[in-house]
């Protein structure tokens, strides 16, 4: 009986087999080798639009400092792979480089709405506008109670305070159950928008207590942000409003505007970072920004 010939798919298994055993693992590399150059052309773009702002600027009146714009640079980067904790990176660095109080929160203020406005062009599909319409209800209603225990008690206590509970909630959360979520609805989202609220005035750190709660629903880590950080971009627009409103002599839109350049150019380079993260990845580095947050607070309480 004659043997019968192979068929078309047949060949191409065999074929298939010969393959070498390492090809998915050559594939592999291959692809982190290119996600490692993406990155570096990013990084490359990000430096050559600063070297162009420090050249340019002084053409048109503008006294750009390299500390601070670096600073605004690196800050930047980090806090928007998790889309918070800007302020807390930011202050602990110009704290050491901008003598002014009120200089200093001015420019951490821009910088941190242009960060969440560029983030949020990324995100904007995820945003649930009644979910953050009712967080900023309660963040505004409580926002006075925030003003009258910033006027009324020692910040460097509240801060404490709220410096333990973030580090605490850290190190618990290591162990939290994967099943263990916390409910989410509008009453919820009222109350956790409320006590940013309070949070804000008093701690500069509107978005602390939504973030933890954030990661402790089923929310997916795109959700997240697109829950928070419209938040944090609207209690902070608010705050620098009424910042300008008590201090008219500040230079609002001088030098300070032009820290948005650094914090977008940190930005792109953050949500570049965070769109190659698993949710696990994501999780691990909200805690590890809110433990950051954490112990900013308690330094400067003590």
């Amino acid at each position: 009986m004659p043997a019968r010939r192979p068929t078309r798919s047949s060949r191409t298994a065999s074929r298939g087999s010969c393959m070498p055993a390492n090809s998915e693992g050559i594939s592999s590399a291959t692809g982190r080798l290119l996600h490692w150059l993406v990155w570096f052309l990013n990084l490359a773009a990000a430096a050559g639009v600063l070297a162009i702002t420090f050249e340019l600027a002084p053409k048109f009146g503008f006294h750009v400092e390299i500390a601070p714009t670096l600073a605004i640079f690196l800050s930047a980067s980090l806090a928007s792979v998790g889309g918070f904790a800007f302020s807390a990176i930011a202050a602990s660095i110009l704290s050491y480089i901008i003598p002014e109080t009120v200089h200093a929160l001015q420019t951490i203020l821009v910088a941190s709405i242009a960060l969440q406005t560029y983030s949020l062009l990324f995100l904007w599909r995820h945003i649930r506008l009644r979910f953050v319409f009712e967080a900023l209800l309660g963040g505004i209603l409580f926002m006075p109670l925030g003003l009258y225990l910033l006027f009324s008690m020692t910040p460097s206590v509240y801060r404490l305070y709220l410096g333990l509970f973030l580090a605490a909630y850290c190190v618990l959360s290591v162990f939290k159950p994967r099943d263990l979520f916390l409910p989410n609805n509008g009453i919820v989202r009222f109350l956790v928008g409320g006590v940013g609220g309070i949070t804000g005035p008093t701690a500069a750190l509107p978005g602390a207590l939504p973030v933890v709660w954030a990661s402790l629903t089923t929310m997916g880590k795109n959700e997240q942000r697109a829950f928070y950080q419209p938040y944090i971009l609207a209690m902070q627009a608010a705050s620098l409003i009424a910042l300008g409103s008590t201090q008219p002599s500040t230079p609002l839109l001088s030098e300070d505007a032009l820290v948005v350049i650094p914090a977008l150019c940190g930005t792109h380079l953050g949500l570049f970072v965070f769109k190659k993260l698993s949710s696990t990845q994501f999780t691990l580095a909200i805690n590890g920004f809110l433990m950051m947050s954490a112990l900013g607070l308690i330094v400067r309480s003590l």
